[in-house]
């Protein structure tokens, strides 16, 4: 496993994740029994990196949730233009299907009107009519 599939450090190559998140992940019992190949690699990972770097970058490593508040801010942007581009498609479906219906309306009508038209036209042609009289 050279990246890793989940998380907050998503298609991250393991040289790039932070040594308190690869602790993080090594601690947990539930990601043992569910994700142990990636329990293995991280634990890899930080047997590869020299002491004095892990000692380092536990150090430092005050400030990430800093880091991780601007990740969650950047992925609730991206679902709020991922909702704002569906709800755009779906008030123009259906400003759409109003508009068909309208249409359908407006053609009923006018073939009921044309309908009232030619029957009134058929009486006023007989002889015996007096429908305009009264």
């Amino acid at each position: 496993m050279e990246h890793l599939d989940f998380g907050s450090h998503l298609d991250k190559p393991l040289a790039d994740v932070p040594a308190p998140y690869l602790l993080w992940l090594a601690s947990q019992a539930w990601m043992r029994h569910t994700r142990w190949p990636a329990v293995v690699a991280a634990i890899d990972e930080l047997r590869r990196r020299p002491l004095k770097q892990l000692h380092a970058e536990l150090a430092t490593s005050a400030d990430i949730g800093g880091e991780l508040k601007a990740k969650r801010i950047e992925r609730l942007a991206r679902r709020a233009a991922n909702r704002k581009a569906l709800d755009t498609k779906r008030a123009a479906r259906r400003q759409a299907a109003e508009r068909a219906q309208r249409e359908a309306e407006a053609h009923t009508t006018q073939a009921r009107l044309d309908a009232l038209l030619a029957e009134k036209a058929r009486r006023q042609a007989q002889p015996d009519d007096w429908c305009d009289l009264v």
